[in-house]
C-alpha cells in the first residue's frame, strides 16, 4: 500500500506540472512551395498524421505535458522545417471532433510513478537544443543523418533500440549501422514503404511506416546512408 501511494503521488506530481506556454518567435514561410514542403514533412518525416489522423484532428491539451508525444525526436527537426509544417497546418480547415480525456489510470500512475518511465514528453525536451537549419536536401549522408534524428525518439540515441515507447508496446528494434549491415537497400525500402521487416513479418503500428512510405526516393536513399553511418 505504501509503495502504491508513493508511486501514485510521484506520478501525480510529474503529471500536474504546468509548463511555460510562450513559444519562441518563429517566422512562418509563405508561398505554395513552402506549404507543399510543410505538408510533405508533416505527413512523412515528422509523422504527424500517424497519430493525429489524415485531417490532423488534434489531441487534448491543457498546458500540462503531453503523454507519449514524440517531442524529443521532433526537436531534431530544424526550425526552418518546423516553420513550414506549422504554416501548412494553419491552412487546414478546423475539425469538429469530440476527443476523450487523455489520462493515465490509477494503476498506470502507480507503476509509472515507481518506475519513473519517460512518458511525459515535456520532461525530455526541456534541455534539448533545437537545430536552426537542416543540411541541404539531397541523397547524401549528411541529410540522411538529419532525417534519422526523428528515429532516435523510439530507437534511442545510439539507434540500438530496446526502448518501450509506451506501456504494452514491444521493445523497439536495433537500427544501428551494425544491425543494418545485414540489410540491403531494397529490404530497407520495403520495410519503410510496405511495413515488411527483414524476416518477412508485417510491422505493427508502433513503427510509422505508413508515414515513411510517402518519402521521396531521394529522402529514402539519404536515410539509408545516414543510418548506416552511425
Amino acid at each position: 500500500m505504501v509503495a502504491a501511494a508513493v508511486g501514485s503521488w510521484r506520478f501525480a506530481q510529474r503529471e500536474s506540472r504546468v509548463y511555460p506556454r510562450q513559444p519562441p518567435p518563429l517566422a512562418l514561410p509563405e508561398g505554395q512551395e513552402a506549404l507543399a514542403h510543410g505538408a510533405h514533412f508533416a505527413r512523412t518525416i515528422a509523422g504527424c498524421a500517424q497519430c493525429h489522423g489524415e485531417d490532423f484532428g488534434g489531441q487534448v491539451m491543457d498546458g500540462r505535458s503531453l503523454l507519449v508525444m514524440p517531442s524529443a525526436h521532433l526537436r531534431a527537426i530544424s526550425t526552418t522545417d518546423m516553420a513550414a509544417v506549422i504554416a501548412f497546418m494553419r491552412t487546414l480547415p478546423p475539425v469538429d471532433r469530440q476527443l476523450g480525456d487523455s489520462r493515465v489510470k490509477p494503476l498506470g500512475g502507480i507503476v509509472l510513478g515507481l518506475a519513473g518511465a519517460p512518458v511525459l514528453s515535456a520532461e525530455e525536451v526541456l534541455a534539448l537544443p533545437q537545430r536552426a537549419a537542416a543540411p541541404a536536401p539531397g541523397a547524401t549522408r549528411a541529410y540522411g543523418e538529419y532525417l534519422a534524428g526523428v528515429c532516435r525518439g523510439c530507437h534511442g540515441d545510439d539507434l540500438r533500440g530496446g526502448l518501450t515507447v509506451h506501456p504494452g508496446a514491444p521493445p523497439s528494434p536495433d537500427i544501428s549501422a551494425q544491425a543494418l549491415a545485414r540489410w540491403d537497400f531494397a529490404t530497407f525500402e520495403r520495410a519503410l514503404r510496405q511495413g515488411v521487416a527483414r524476416d518477412g513479418h508485417v510491422m505493427g503500428d508502433g513503427m510509422p511506416w505508413r508515414a515513411f512510405r510517402g518519402i521521396t526516393a531521394e529522402e529514402m536513399r539519404a536515410l539509408w546512408l545516414g543510418l548506416r553511418s552511425n
